[in-house]
């Protein structure tokens, strides 16, 4: 299903990474050309062009930076809401030649209540909540905001350790 959902949401987005490329494939042509005032014209009118495009909304330039925050915003979120975290975040879908997908982050939690059923909620630092969906004993809490690391686990699951102390399972509500 995964595979299955992925070249759609391409699909829907492609419109402006083709508008994107064809801009760029202007602005590259004009190395090839030889002669200096020939070339800087060439430059010139793709240039103007590229600022045309991108004033239109047509193209969006994103950094590496800009990326590598939103696939941290979007960690913990099932394929559809972390595109739409992606897209909201940076702008535009992460480049299909990213690095490896992110197995870990650091956090730090601000928040967390113990709820009727024994369970914790916690909020993160940066307004992400997530849930513990365990019923083991969570320890560290003491002293809030404290250090937390989540990473993937089997089969889509996450784990959260809190300061250093033992792993509990856990999923992202937001």
């Amino acid at each position: 299903m995964r595979m299955f959902i992925l070249p759609l949401v391409v699909l829907a987005v492609s419109g402006p990474a083709v508008a994107q490329g064809s801009t760029l494939d202007k602005v590259y042509a004009c190395t090839g050309i030889a002669k200096a005032e020939d070339r800087l014209a060439c430059f010139d009118g793709a240039v103007a062009g590229f600022k045309q495009a991108q004033a239109a909304g047509d193209v969006k330039v994103v950094t590496r930076e800009q990326t590598v925050k939103a696939e941290k915003q979007a960690f913990g979120l099932r394929e559809s809401e972390a595109v739409e975290a992606a897209r909201a975040s940076a702008g535009a879908l992460p480049a299909p030649a990213a690095p490896a997908a992110i197995e870990n982050v650091q956090v730090k939690l601000t928040s967390a209540v113990k709820r009727a059923d024994g369970k914790y909620r916690f909020t993160l630092e940066d307004g992400q909540i997530w849930e513990q969906v365990d019923s083991d004993s969570v320890s560290g809490l003491k002293k809030l905001p404290v250090p937390a690391e989540i990473k993937t686990a089997y089969l889509g699951s996450f784990l959260m350790k809190i300061d250093g102390g033992r792993a509990i399972r856990v999923r992202r509500v937001k």
